[in-house]
Parts: C-alpha cells; sequence; structure tokens
C-alpha cells in the first residue's frame, strides 16, 4: 500500500505502531489518540479530548486484576465507521500478523508503519513486561528489530529512549507521525499527552533509562 500525496488523500489515515512488548507501545498509542478528536484509538463515540483522557487514564490500571486486562481495553475502529479525513490507531507486537487487509484499509486511504526501537534499552524492555505481566524475556529473539525493518516498509522510527526520557522529546515523537498524515498537535492536546505521561511513568521501572 503505497502513500497518498497530500493533494490526492481524501480518506483515512491507518496508523501502525509495532512494538516489543515492555517497550511503551501501548502507551504511545493512547497517546496518539490524545492528539485530536479525529484521532481514534477508543469506541467511535468518544471523539472529546478530555473524555479520551479520562477512559484511558492510569489511575484506572488498579481496578483490573492484570496489566494486560487494562491494556487491551480499547483498538482499532472498522473502516466503515470512521469519517474523512481521520486516523485510526492500531498497536500491535512485532510478532502480530498484519491487521491492513483489503477489508479493511481502502485503495485511497494512507497507511503508516510505526516503529518503536529500543536501541540498547533492552533491560528498561524486559523490566517493564515483566513488571506488567506482559510476556516472558525468552520470547524476544535475536534482531527482531533488524528483520523487522528489512521486511516493512517504516515510515517513522520511534526511539524508545526519547518516549521515557522527557516530555518534550516524548511530543517531539508524535509531532514526528502526526506530520506523515498531514496533522498538527493542538496546545490542548499537547497538556493532555503530557499529564498522561505523567502518570504512566508512575507505572514503569525507575532508572533503567
Amino acid at each position: 500500500m503505497k502513500i497518498s500525496s497530500e493533494s490526492d488523500f481524501k480518506h483515512i489515515s491507518y496508523v501502525g505502531v509495532y512494538f516489543q512488548p515492555g517497550s511503551a507501545g501501548n502507551f504511545f498509542s493512547r497517546s496518539l489518540s490524545l492528539c485530536g478528536p479525529d484521532w481514534y484509538y477508543l469506541e467511535l463515540n468518544t471523539v472529546d479530548t478530555e473524555k479520551k483522557f479520562n477512559l484511558i487514564s492510569y489511575r484506572h490500571a488498579p481496578n483490573y486484576k492484570t496489566w494486560p486486562q487494562f491494556e487491551d481495553i480499547y483498538g482499532g475502529n472498522s473502516r466503515r465507521e470512521l469519517p474523512e479525513d481521520s486516523v485510526n490507531i492500531y498497536s500491535m507486537h512485532l510478532d502480530c500478523k498484519t491487521l491492513f487487509t483489503s477489508d479493511i484499509v481502502g485503495d485511497d486511504d494512507r497507511l503508516i508503519t510505526i516503529l518503536i526501537d529500543p536501541q540498547e534499552h533492552m533491560e528498561f524492555v524486559i523490566a517493564n513486561a515483566k513488571k506488567k505481566d506482559s510476556v516472558h524475556p525468552q520470547n524476544y529473539p535475536p534482531n527482531e528489530i533488524e528483520d523487522f525493518k528489512k521486511a516493512n516498509t517504516v515510515h517513522h522510527t520511534v526511539l524508545l529512549e526519547n518516549i521515557v526520557k522527557s516530555e518534550s522529546s516524548l511530543l517531539g515523537e508524535i509531532e514526528q507521525v502526526a506530520k506523515l498524515v498531514n496533522k498538527k498537535l493542538t496546545d490542548k492536546s499537547q497538556d493532555y499527552i503530557i499529564r498522561l505521561y505523567r502518570e504512566w511513568l508512575n507505572t514503569i521501572p525507575n532508572n533503567l533509562i
């Protein structure tokens, strides 16, 4: 699926966030959903940014028996439900089969692949996965990131360190994704993303990045 030029783009953008368990993919996807009312990761009838924030807030995590239950409560919408010029976010582990089949993505839609790269921070990834009961460390195949890059067209690589280390570096990565779908972050969106980031920091291992 090629990326349409800005002049002929009339329909929907699909953003696939691919990541290894423990490398902040769920958090990054939730943050993207706060970019505006036309960014969908939740149910279609939840377009107000404040309502979205309240639904995905990490303060709800203790209400679930496990982290996977909390993280898996939301997902993408089918194409027929989405309004024109909207952005539909999917988050997937690297070993997932693609969800972007022809019955989901139309010929004129835009398909963007985002990869989160831990680089030298696998200690954080494994510790975070263990803490959140995501996966056993032995399930990380060698060279998994490089193999994914070779097998797929990656439109932007997000550095895990930039997600974790500061508000400004996180917003910088999100702005790069927004540019790919011809969107801009508003001050309101940035405020909610920062609030979510501050909540999320309390859920991750300390002092590993």
